[in-house]
């Protein structure tokens, strides 16, 4: 996490102790093609969750100015491919990720923030196992990556931005309904 702000000569400085985590919730869809002992498919998801974590500490300038960022809300479309267990069935997936992406800053008592949606990618692992008819339990583990990230602040006279390398990880416990 890097903070570049010109207007005060720094080149950039380095942000520690910027990690966090929520409670999420969210949606997914998707279509299964059943090829006997494995199964092709294509899944969308919809999860809602917001983290904000603040920091004063940078390895280059020690305590300072408050910086913060956010994360959330997150989209995700991939082809899946799965090979049957007996009845369950364990899977993998990759493919594109859409998430809110913001930050903060305390310039001289300014406060400047943006946000942007940006996009990366997604890979996951993850199983599901029948617990009606119908219905299948399913356990996920979705790795997301959107790179290192500009954010713009917006402020009075804000010649200010962040990079932000952000990545997350996603464990879900849900359900499926199966149409068909």
């Amino acid at each position: 996490y890097m903070a570049y702000t010109p207007r005060n000569s720094y080149d950039g400085f380095d942000m520690q102790g910027l990690d966090g985590s929520a409670l999420a919730g969210g949606v997914h869809a998707g279509y299964n093609w059943d090829q006997g002992a494995y199964l092709l498919g294509v899944e969308g998801t919809l999860t809602a969750f917001d983290i904000n974590t603040l920091s004063t500490t940078s390895e280059l300038l020690g305590e300072g100015a408050e910086f913060g960022r956010s994360v959330g809300n997150m989209a995700t479309l991939a082809p899946k491919l799965g090979i049957k267990l007996g009845n369950g069935l364990i899977y993998a997936k990759a493919g594109l990720a859409v998430g809110s992406i913001g930050a903060t800053h305390d310039q001289n008592g300014e406060f400047l923030s943006g946000s942007a949606t940006q996009t990366g990618w997604m890979a996951g692992i993850g199983a599901e196992f029948p617990v009606a008819e119908r219905m299948t339990m399913r356990v996920d583990y979705t790795y997301a990556d959107f790179g290192l990230t500009r954010t713009d602040m917006f402020g009075d006279d804000a010649d200010i931005w962040v990079d932000q390398s952000i990545s997350e990880g996603l464990l879900t416990v849900g359900f499926n309904y199966y149409f068909k």
